[in-house]
């Protein structure tokens, strides 16, 4: 038996139960198990005696048909390897490895089975898969493409692995750079292409990581950045394989440049302010300009790796740090206070200090932006002015604003004449007692306010609305500061009142002049379009946004050389003429627009006036006169056509000979139309006959065509006209006689006298619609031919009679001469014979 082992049993049996391998003996014709060793015993749980009562069905989770083609083929010796599921004396299944071959023993074939335990490795297989299938997920939803990339030791490169996202990256699919990678370097930026390659090469040379940022050009896409990180290897023979990642880093690289720029802008502001500014990190350390080093005698070389405590005095450190704890642990965004600094020459510095914090996405301060403000005059003020009681009294009441002042509690010191009348009462009414024109239900807000400025704060300009003692509401702009007692503490509060009732309500009045004014504007029917004296959007109607096709709907605010950069020098000094005082406008003018297109416009533009009679911009008025044009245009040419229509219906109402009309038709349908080429076809015994043709290249003039093909016979046979586009796209058209002559559009029409006697025809050298006043011509000069013909036809008729008539009376009259000559004859006859026979009877 081919593939049987003959073995000494003896020595068979030692092998196999001293073997750490699990064993069976199968026999291949019952599928029982003939033996199992130790080992099988351990890894099945069942021991020998209960094993070699079982069949293979029973351990094999294969249904007994297929362990039957199984055990066949191990027979046969097709297959010595197979992969089974097994089952345990626990019920536990697991995938294992058999090894079988067929065994003589005592004059027996047996199958010897070796088994393995696989489940680990079947484990690790699904996990590899697992792992596989959760790499290109993964790969799939990097937002860039995972690729790798060789380059071979003869210079040929090419990606062997990439993921989906090489298109949105290169733009083009994983399969085309699989084996050459030149696409891809067709899309470098022309500027980057030597950069890439030099890099490519030096990290190939060195085996260094690779790292660049380059541009692309891609059909779809344009201009974009890239990003690629890659660590190289070695291969075997030479080659170098690059494992990486290309990300699209566009929108990194252009926030990259407005940030560039806003820093620059910052910068330069930060430098040119005309007060104190520092960035403060939060351990301290400042950044200042050169106005804080003005106020404190320093320059900045000599403040840098400063902190803010090192010149601040020792006893306001402790104060200022537990303000500026409030805007890390994000109780306030910003805080103003007053402080004192040191000056270089060892002076105290009053000082107006406000921070504002910033913090990054995540919330984690970042630094401080510190504004200072010089206030040692106005504390030198504010100390004089304490110092005298009356002269503080005086200004209180010369103000002509309502002032009044608050000790902490928020009672009444002081209350000038000025708020007597504002708000009604006296001044012995409210002293002593808290403020009377608080409503009930703005007692929470003046609580507030009055807290903050006993915190020190200064309040400019805030607005509020208050009760006069008459009971009618006003409303108010408070101007507060806290009173500072010569111990530098908060006593109290200083107040001033200004009534802007009547200021609110003409601010309402003109806002709803305002919005009355862009509601108008917006709506009107015409473009009108209101600048400033900078050409920046004051107001703008919707007619204006369409006829203009200007994409951004809101651009109120806008400087219109922005919204219209390639703008003509033309309309900017018109601008600038309106500006000075100009009325200036135009009828029929021409605007071109960058796709080409013209739009014809009649438009004025004019300045308008501010309420101090100077001019405040200027307001264009616009309308778009295309169709107006158009109508015009369609008019002028229907005009001349309609005359040379005339005049050709004179010349054939003249013509005398079929020939004369042919030759002026088809002259005069080319003109009518501007064809490239017009014909005249005459029907002729069941033939469409070219009787003549005016064309930019010989047609068919002269020849003849079977009625049923030719599209003139179409035209006759069905009495109408047909417009056909396109010549090669209609059934009716014979190609074959078209494929040598210029025509790709045409219209026939019908001539007819009681009857289609022929038909003219229009052609183009391109692709063109006969529109209905095209047709309609043709049409008017299809009738006046038809009646030329039929006047030559019915003359030529009246002539050939006319000439038998006459030829007729011709011999009438001959006639009758020959019978007037012979009846005179036979009188003169009767005479001669009458005389004759006088003169016989004469002589008798």
């Amino acid at each position: 038996m081919h593939g049987e082992k003959k073995i000494n049993y003896t020595g068979f049996n030692r092998f196999f139960k001293n073997s750490i391998a699990v064993m069976l003996l199968i026999d291949p014709d019952t599928f029982s198990i003939a033996d199992a060793n130790p080992a099988a015993e351990k890894f099945y749980g069942w021991n020998r005696s209960r094993l070699v009562q079982m069949h293979i069905d029973q351990i094999n989770t294969l249904s007994p048909e297929a362990i039957e083609v199984e055990m066949e083929k191990a027979r046969k010796q097709e297959r010595s390897y197979f992969r089974f599921k097994h089952r345990k004396a626990n019920g536990m299944v697991c995938p294992v490895e058999v090894f079988s071959s067929k065994v003589e023993i005592n004059g027996k074939t047996y199958l010897h089975s070796i088994i393995h335990d696989i489940t680990q490795t079947v484990e690790a297989e699904q996990k590899l898969q697992e792992y596989y299938k959760l790499f290109k997920n993964l790969a799939a939803q990097v937002p860039g493409v995972v690729y790798q990339y060789r380059l071979y030791p003869d210079g040929r490169s090419a990606f062997p692995y990439s993921s989906p996202g090489m298109w949105n990256i290169y733009e083009v699919t994983p399969e085309q750079v699989q084996k050459d990678a030149s696409p891809v370097f067709t899309r470098l930026h022309p500027d980057d292409y030597d950069y890439i390659v030099e890099t490519i090469n030096n990290s190939a040379k060195n085996l260094t990581v690779y790292t660049s940022e380059f541009r692309v050009i891609l059909p779809e896409q344009g201009l974009r950045w890239r990003k690629c990180d890659a660590r190289p290897e070695r291969l075997e023979d030479g080659s170098t394989l690059w494992h990486g990642i290309i990300i699209d880093i566009t929108d990194l690289k252009t926030t990259e440049e407005a940030l560039k720029t806003e820093e620059n802008k910052f910068r330069q502001v930060f430098e040119a302010a005309n007060v104190g500014k520092s960035i403060t990190l939060p351990t301290g350390e400042i950044n200042v300009n050169r106005a804080f080093c003005n106020i404190l005698g320093y320059t900045q070389e000599e403040l840098q790796n400063t902190k803010w405590q090192d010149i601040t005095p020792p006893e306001e450190i402790a104060p200022t740090e537990a303000l500026i704890a409030k805007l890390l642990n994000g109780e306030k965004d910003s805080l103003r206070f007053e402080k004192q600094y040191i000056h270089k020459t060892g002076k105290k510095v009053w000082a107006d200090v406000s921070v504002g914090i910033h913090r990054d996405n995540e919330g984690k301060p970042l630094f401080f932006i510190t504004t200072v403000i010089d206030i040692n005059e106005k504390k030198r003020a504010e100390q004089e002015l304490f110092k005298s009681e009356a002269l503080q009294k005086s200004i209180i009441e010369s103000t002509p604003l309502a002032t009044y002042s608050l000790n902490s509690k928020g009672i009444v010191l002081r209350w000038n004449k000025a708020a007597e009348i504002m708000f009604g009462w006296k001044e012995d009414e409210v002293l002593g007692k808290l403020l009377p024109m608080v409503p009930e239900n703005k007692l929470d807000e003046f609580a507030q306010l009055r807290k903050r400025v006993l915190n020190g704060e200064s309040l400019l300009g805030i607005e509020l609305r208050r009760k006069r003692k008459d009971g009618y509401f006003i409303d108010c702009n408070l101007f507060a500061a806290p009173i500072i007692g010569p111990d530098g503490k908060v006593t109290g509060i200083l107040a001033m009142m200004d009534d802007i009732t009547e200021r609110k309500r003409a601010e309402i009045e003109l806002q709803h002049t305002h919005e009355l004014m862009r509601y108008i504007i917006e709506h009107n029917q015409s473009a009108v379009a209101v600048h400033d004296r900078q050409m920046n959007y004051v107001y703008v109607s919707q007619r204006y946004l369409n006829d203009y096709r200007v994409k951004e709907k809101d651009i109120i605010g806008r400087n219109h050389y922005d919204v219209f950069p390639d703008l003509p020098q033309k309309w900017r000094d018109v601008h600038q003429r309106a500006l000075k005082g100009e009325v200036l406008g135009a009828d029929n003018d021409p605007f071109y627009r960058d796709d080409g297109t013209v739009d014809y416009t009649r438009w004025e533009c004019r300045p308008w006036y501010e309420a101090d009679g100077s001019i405040g911009g200027i307001i264009v008025y616009t309308e778009v006169i295309n169709e107006q044009i158009k109508r015009e245009q369609e008019i002028k040419q229907l005009n001349e056509r309609l005359k040379i229509l005339i005049d050709v219906e004179k010349e054939l109402s003249s013509a005398k000979t079929i020939e004369t009309v042919q030759k002026i038709v088809v002259t005069s349908a080319r003109k009518l139309t501007g064809s490239d080429g017009a014909t005249l076809v005459l029907k002729e015994n069941g033939s469409c006959h070219f009787v003549d043709e005016d064309a930019k290249a010989p047609l068919w003039k002269g020849k003849k065509f079977p009625f049923d093909q030719c599209i003139s016979g179409w035209t006759m046979e069905h009495e109408k006209p047909v417009v056909i586009e396109d010549i090669y796209s209609d059934e009716r058209i014979p190609v074959d006689s078209y494929k040598t002559t210029f025509v790709k559009s045409l219209v026939m029409v019908p001539v007819s006298i009681n009857s289609p006697i022929g038909a003219i025809g229009n052609y183009w050298d391109k692709k063109h619609k006969a529109d209905k006043m095209e047709v309609a011509l043709i049409e008017t000069l299809a009738d006046a031919t038809a009646r030329a013909i039929e006047n030559i036809q019915l003359r030529e008729g009246l002539e050939s009679k006319i000439e038998e008539k006459t030829k007729e009376l011709k011999e009438r009259v001959e006639e009758l001469e020959r019978f007037y000559h012979a009846t005179i004859e036979r009188e003169f006859r009767i005479k001669e014979l009458r005389d004759e026979i006088n003169r016989l009877k004469g002589n008798a």
